[in-house]
């Protein structure tokens, strides 16, 4: 039997031929085996279709579920245009946990005094700079019109050894 046939003996089982053709198939499936046996499975297929599928029943009448329906998706949509541009409560918990990381680290550096690394005395002509550093050297620069005195420490510092940069 061909996919046309096949698909003659569909639309016959379904309905959805009009009367005239209905009449000829139906005089062709009476005299093809294969026919008929495809017409038998269709409508096997059908009953136990119809006998497996659950019924649902809604204690209300059918528009009055389906209006139901209908209102609560038209209040949702509702409430969706009133909600607020900014919500805190989505916010909380991010901020909250970047808080306590801050803390975390804040808290878990050792709190130490910078070490010193030189001190300056100011005579009355000449400011005097004493370093801690061994090897290192200070250079100072006195502007007298602006009232500012610039020290710089140079050093002969060696790869790998560490030098501090403030005093």
């Amino acid at each position: 039997m061909s996919e046309k046939e096949q698909l003659k003996v569909q639309a016959f089982f379904d309905g959805e031929l009009p009367a005239k053709e209905r009449r000829k198939v139906a005089a062709w499936i009476e005299g093809d085996a294969g026919a008929r046996r495809l017409l038998a499975g269709l409508q096997g297929v059908r009953e136990t279709m119809a006998a497996g599928e659950p019924m649902a029943m809604v204690p209300e009448s059918r528009e009055f579920y389906w209006s139901r329906i209908r209102r609560e998706i038209e209040q949702g949509d509702d409430e969706a245009k009133t909600l607020p541009g900014f919500d805190w409560r989505r916010w909380l918990w991010p901020v909250s946990a970047t808080a306590v990381c801050f803390l975390v680290i804040v808290l878990s550096r050792p709190i130490s005094a910078p070490e010193t690394v030189a001190s300056v005395s100011i005579d009355r002509d000449t400011p005097v700079v004493e370093t801690v550093q061994p090897d290192t050297a200070a250079a100072t620069y006195r502007d007298e019109s602006a009232g500012t005195t610039l020290v710089w420490f140079s050093t002969d510092e060696k790869p790998g050894q560490k030098v501090p940069a403030a005093f």
